[in-house]
């Protein structure tokens, strides 16, 4: 009934009769609005209320970290020994304080050390009564747990390193992380982080098995672009003892272990490396770099003594010293070189792209190696072998700063014969220059066609090289993709190293491209690919 259905002659009436009908009128108003009152599930008094949150941190859809505790406050004084959680997060362990009313605010955080699982779409659900009997209803929640730590420069290390409140240093994301997780990451926001080496004995970066860095986030970590969000790690030393190093990575690192999206730059003292290594870790997609004023006496890119490393799709360049600088030194360290851009700086003395010493048979594919620019005596090594054995198969020589006295690849004695040299191309490295120079006794050799024969009565595989075919990069040295005048022997001239071929574990470019594996074209030469 409403009032516009109700149609009383009121003039008719007699006063009593008026004022009973005005009751009456009154009482089905107000018995309209208890009803009402009954179907608001906001109003205390309605037959549907539920107790509401008031503020819950953090939101429901986000992302929490390992060890992130929930933290919800609820509209009314709760009972809580009526608290009932399920759902993937649901054994949690859980406190009650007093924010505004007694006991209105719930903290839930991991039964154990961290969160059971991570990934998207862990639910959590919640019921609880109030002191008045009042029930919550069930309560669903959802977040992405992610077994990592943030770290952004404007952050503090006092912070617990989740995405509103990061770490500042490097080091400290990756010490939490280790502290929590077997498996785990340190995402790191744009901007530069430094340090003394020489003056803290500490890197930027000390890594942690399990623990991999990932540079090229937004200042809120909502978007992953490295070439945008430059990420910077350097050591500012300058004193003479060494080796120098903005990244250390020990031993026990193995291959899963990953550092990525970061420009990381060597310091300027007597002997500095960018990278430090003794373990197996996977070194990818980063910007490798020295610092051309004020050098030191030897500056490594990437120093490995010992380990495994895999080395793939990184630019490793303007690597300067005063007496050797050289991009990639490898001893006793078997590595994966591949889809990289080695390219070093100038040097008083020598200038070498990659150095493999002593027992370190690496695989070393799909590069462009420059020579660099050294003195005019020792000039510049593309790649300086002593004492290994390396496989040498699909790479480009180049010597970009046109270096008059230069050697692509250099044998040092009878001991450090490669295990294989196919299918690579030897650009502006021959005739006028040694393209090769054999320890064993033969000497320098000015072209392929000599190199070949030699290492060959030497019982070497040597087959399919290129002499001197103008690549036809793009705009080199800054942009070394190949282009429509690339020629068909560099473009489909290189060995098919993937699944259906030689399965060398890798089967893409440096721009993450698949190659053409179709087993008729073989690969491009060099570290992309043109198809």
């Amino acid at each position: 009934m409403t009032m516009k259905n109700i149609h009383i002659n009121t003039a008719a009436l007699s006063s009593t009769a008026a004022a009973v009908l005005c009751i009456f009128l009154a009482a089905v108003v107000l018995s309209g609005c208890v009803e009402a009152l009954r179907d608001n599930p906001y109003d205390p008094k309605s037959d549907d209320y539920r107790i509401g949150i008031v503020t819950q941190d953090p939101a429901n859809e986000t992302l929490i970290i390992g060890d992130q505790t929930i933290t919800i406050q609820f509209s009314d004084s709760m009972d809580t020994d009526t608290l009932v959680l399920g759902g993937d997060l649901g054994g949690a362990s859980s406190s009650w304080s007093t924010t505004e009313k007694l006991n209105d605010t719930l903290e839930l955080s991991p039964s154990g050390t961290i969160w059971p699982s991570e990934g998207p779409a862990k639910s959590l659900s919640i019921v609880c009564d109030s002191v008045n009997g009042i029930s919550t209803g069930t309560i669903v929640q959802q977040y992405e747990v992610f077994y990592g730590v943030f770290v952004s420069e404007n952050g503090d290390d006092l912070d617990p390193g989740t995405i509103s409140e990061p770490k500042k240093t490097v080091q400290a994301g990756i010490d939490k992380a280790d502290g929590l997780y077997t498996i785990g990451e340190v995402r790191v926001a744009g901007g530069e982080y430094k340090s003394d080496y020489q003056g803290t004995t500490d890197p930027v970066a000390d890594m942690a098995e399990g623990i991999s860095l990932y540079g090229g986030y937004s200042a809120d970590f909502s978007n992953h672009d490295p070439d945008v969000y430059t990420t910077v790690l350097q050591d500012t030393s300058s004193a003479d003892s060494g080796p120098n190093r903005a990244v250390n990575i020990g031993s026990g690192v193995t291959n899963s272990t990953i550092i990525t999206g970061f420009v990381i730059i060597a310091g300027v003292g007597g002997e500095n490396a960018s990278i430090v290594n003794v373990g197996n870790p996977t070194i990818a997609e980063n910007l490798i770099q020295g610092l051309s004023a004020g050098f030191g006496g030897l500056t490594y890119g990437i120093y490995s003594s010992g380990g495994n490393p895999v080395i793939e799709k990184n630019i490793i360049s303007q690597i300067y010293a005063g007496m050797v600088a050289t991009c990639l030194y490898l001893e006793n360290s078997t590595a994966e070189v591949r889809n990289n851009i080695i390219l070093p700086g100038t040097s008083a003395g020598i200038t070498r792209g990659i150095h493999d010493r002593i027992n370190s048979d690496s695989h070393i594919y799909n590069n462009i190696i420059d020579c660099g620019l050294g003195n005019a005596s020792d000039g510049g090594r593309c790649l300086y072998v002593e004492v290994s054995n390396p496989a040498v198969v699909n790479n480009i020589f180049t010597n970009q700063r046109g270096n008059s006295t230069v050697c692509a690849i250099y044998e040092v004695d009878a001991d450090s014969d490669p295990a294989e040299v196919s299918n690579n191309n030897f650009f502006d490295v021959y005739d006028s220059n040694t393209m090769y120079h054999d320890g064993d006794g033969d000497g320098d050799l000015l072209n392929v066609s000599a190199m070949e024969t030699d290492l060959d009565a030497e019982g070497i595989t040597a087959t399919g090289n290129l002499n001197n075919i103008n690549p036809e990069f793009e705009s080199p040295p800054s942009d070394f993709h190949l282009t429509s005048s690339t020629p068909a022997s560099i473009r489909a001239g290189g060995i098919d190293g993937g699944p259906a071929g030689d399965n060398w574990g890798f089967s893409d470019d440096l721009d993450g491209n698949d190659r053409t594996g179709n087993g008729t074209d073989g690969w491009s030469i060099g570290p992309y690919e043109y198809d």
